[in-house]
């Protein structure tokens, strides 16, 4: 994490960002993928956004039944 670089994101990256996207979430979580379409209606709507932090809450539920949020 020491090498991590927060930077504002140029209108000429939107479209990588979204393909980035597209391909990291590609048939993981379900057949597709919806989260590129929601990073590129964030740039279509709010152009000034601050900060954007994108998560997905999941929870794993073994054998013993007792369910854990990750």
């Amino acid at each position: 994490m020491e090498n991590l670089t927060i930077r504002l994101e140029p209108e000429k990256d939107y479209r990588a960002v979204e393909e980035l996207t597209r391909e990291a979430f590609w048939n993981v979580y379900k057949p597709g993928a919806d989260e590129h379409y929601f990073i590129h209606m964030i740039h279509i709507c709010f152009a000034s956004i601050i900060a954007l932090i994108t998560l997905q809450i999941q929870s794993i539920t073994p054998k013993n039944a007792n369910q854990y949020v990750i």
